[in-house]
């Protein structure tokens, strides 16, 4: 593999972690191998058809401001449940700085490091 084939598989690994719209989730299948799905909010309405790149989270009734904290519990709240569900690690980026990061166990941790590599998130 030539240093220009590294670079690529850099850079495409780097677009994976380093896309600004938030918030959006973040799966880890087995180590160096992640799934970043943006956040949809669905209110009362049928869900929209379906794509492996969205995490939807559903909602009783629209909220005043995009982040507010119940939309925020909303979405590590869904995103646990996932977890458990497929016994994965996951984490909800709200912001450059501003993650929880899930455990299959429900357990989170609160960080201001996104997940951009392994070392974010621990010992597999």
């Amino acid at each position: 593999m030539s240093d220009k084939d590294g670079d690529a598989a850099s850079s495409q690994r780097d677009r994976l972690f380093d896309q600004p719209a938030f918030p959006y989730v973040v799966i880890r299948h087995l180590p160096a191998v992640y799934e970043r799905r943006s956040v949809q909010f669905v209110i009362d309405a049928p869900p929209p058809a379906a794509t492996d790149n969205v995490f939807l989270v559903y909602l009783a009734r629209p909220a005043a401001d995009g982040l507010a904290e119940g939309r925020r519990g909303c979405v590590v709240a869904g995103l646990s449940e996932l977890s458990g569900r497929i016994d994965r690690r996951s984490c909800a980026v709200f912001g450059p700085e501003d993650a929880i990061y899930v455990e299959p166990s429900g357990e989170t941790r609160a960080s201001v490091d996104i997940p951009r590599s392994e070392l974010h998130w621990g010992v597999a």
